[in-house]
């Protein structure tokens, strides 16, 4: 029994160790988790942001064209209007 107890306390460091070392890499695991979760969110915020300044400028040009149209209907398609079916 006195021969195993040297072997006992090895096993034991190691199983120290080895839990140090999970707990160590479950916590760097959680950190880049994190930091891909904002990463993720600050690029569907850049997506939107692109997607806005789109229409935004499909509206800028759209009102800086001089071509008004010389029927309702052309005016109407020409600023994206539908009014089917309204007075």
């Amino acid at each position: 029994m006195a021969e195993c107890e040297p072997m006992r306390e090895e096993v034991q460091q190691r199983l120290d160790q080895l839990d140090e070392n999970w707990k160590e890499l479950r916590r760097l695991a959680d950190e880049r988790g994190h930091k891909l979760e904002e990463s993720l969110a600050y690029h569907e915020f850049l997506f939107s942001v692109e997607e806005e300044e789109a229409w935004f400028n499909e509206k800028i040009t759209l009102l800086s064209s001089e071509d008004y149209g010389d029927t309702l209907a052309a005016v109407q398609v020409g600023c994206g209007i539908d009014f089917k079916g309204t007075l």
